[in-house]
Formats: structure tokens, C-alpha cells, sequence
């Protein structure tokens, strides 16, 4: 395991992502620099994600009101690092990783965010933490990733260094970073609960306005491309615009 003074938790919300969140989750407690602990919050999934977390971690079935289930809160270890995980009712992605990050905050030097579809390369833990190591303007850490497409091809994603007008222009990364958690609270709050979507984008928008978002030009991650339907990419489109719209806002009211 690789040795450094920092405190990294993995910050997760689950969503029906019973197929793909052992991987993703054992990407982070596997890693050359394993996470110090993950926090997972199950966004009342109905695939049986929880069951699956459940029985990676070895709880068992409680009674609770005289209803026998799983417990809705459970802490574990998984290859040696400690997990929490929580179901809670269904609200938005945002609102659940917004409760996770505050079920473990004290001492925590680095948040870790990362989709249930997408899992960690061994080493963008180290990477990141090397960066932020560099210079403590460095607010947030993205990296390229690569992309899993249904047909089995593995797609290299490049994405361009950070530029505040890019961002501006829209979304060039996923919710896959790592970020300083004193940033949270200069922004006087964490990820926009009243967003069903784009709530990655919203945050990393309000991020770039106090501190520097770092680029690493490697594949950290990777990604599975799923079809998305019209609705939801009308969602999206939405989401995308109300985050541009609230940062024209807060940039008018600075200059003003």
C-alpha cells in the first residue's frame, strides 16, 4: 500500500447498479492506494443493489418494528478497508451523496466521487493525491477515462486541459473526481439536491470559481456507455443549462 498522510473516503450513491457496484467498489479497496474508507448510499434501488452490498460485507437480516430485512445501515470491511453503506428513500443522486460525504467528515484530507457504472484505475488515488501534493490552490482532480462500449470496444477518452470557459461552455468530464473537502464549505454546500441530473456539472461549475480544477492527461477511469432515450437526454440538456445559467448568476453578481 502506498504511504501518504492523506485521508481519502469514496463517496458513492447506488441506483439500481446491482450488476456493476461490486466492481466499482472493489476498484477503490484493491487500488496500489486503496481508499481509506467508503461511504456508499443506496437511492432505494429495486434490482437488489443493497442486497448485493449486504452480502459483500457479511450483515444480516435484522428485525426492525417486526419487519425481518437487512439493516438500512451497515458498516463493514471489504479487503481491509472499511464501508458504510445506507438505503434511504428514493431523492435525487445529489441529495444521496450529499448524506454520505456528512456520515464521515471529520479528518477526511480528500473526497473521492465515483458513478456505480464506472470503476477506478489501480492508481488515480495515487495520482491524485500527488497532484494535490504539488500546490494547495488544486481544489479538484479530474482525469480522462476510458469508455466500454456495448458492442466491446474500448474507446480512449482525451479530454482537454481545464479551461474556466470551456467549462463554461459545457461538460467535458463525468462525475468521477476527486475533491478538497475544504472546498465545501466556501461553497456553502455540496452537490445541488434539486437536481435529478448534472449535479456533478453544477458542483464542478461552483468548484472552478474558488480553486483550480487539475487535469490528469491519463485514462484514471473507466466508463460504460449506455443509450440514453430522448427524455433523458432532454434532462440533461435542462440540467446542463440551469447549471450555465446559475454560474452566469453568480459571476454577475461578483462583477457587479
Amino acid at each position: 500500500m502506498m504511504k501518504d498522510k492523506e485521508n481519502v473516503t469514496v463517496i458513492m450513491a447506488t441506483h439500481n447498479n446491482a450488476k456493476t457496484i461490486e466492481r466499482a467498489l472493489r476498484s477503490v479497496t484493491r487500488g496500489i492506494r486503496p481508499a481509506n474508507q467508503v461511504i456508499i448510499g443506496d437511492n432505494d434501488s429495486t434490482d437488489g443493489t443493497y442486497d448485493v452490498l449486504c452480502k459483500l460485507l457479511g450483515a444480516e437480516h435484522v428485525t426492525i418494528d417486526e419487519k425481518t430485512g437487512m439493516p438500512p445501515q451497515f458498516g463493514g470491511e471489504l479487503d481491509g478497508t472499511p464501508v458504510k453503506i445506507f438505503r434511504k428513500r428514493l431523492s435525487t443522486i445529489g441529495d444521496t451523496l450529499n448524506i454520505a460525504m456528512q456520515m464521515k467528515w471529520q479528518g477526511v484530507t480528500v473526497f473521492g466521487f465515483m458513478d456505480p457504472t464506472s470503476w477506478y484505475a489501480p492508481d488515480k488515488i495515487a495520482q491524485a493525491i500527488r497532484v494535490f501534493g504539488t500546490h494547495q490552490s488544486i481544489a479538484c482532480v479530474v482525469s480522462d477515462c476510458d469508455d466500454h462500449h456495448p458492442d466491446g470496444r474500448v474507446e480512449r477518452i482525451f479530454r482537454d486541459s481545464f479551461d474556466m470557459q470551456r467549462l463554461l461552455k459545457g461538460f467535458p468530464y463525468d462525475g468521477n473526481f476527486l475533491i478538497r473537502p475544504h472546498v465545501f464549505p466556501k461553497l456553502k454546500g455540496g452537490f445541488n439536491p434539486q437536481m435529478p441530473i448534472r449535479h456533478d456539472y453544477d458542483l464542478l461549475l461552483r468548484v472552478s470559481e474558488i480553486g483550480l480544477i487539475y487535469h490528469i492527461p491519463a485514462p484514471l477511469h473507466h466508463n460504460v456507455v449506455c443509450a440514453v432515450d430522448s427524455a433523458t437526454q432532454q434532462t440533461i440538456a435542462q440540467c446542463e443549462m440551469t447549471a450555465k445559467q446559475l454560474a452566469s448568476q453568480r459571476r454577475s453578481a461578483t462583477n457587479g
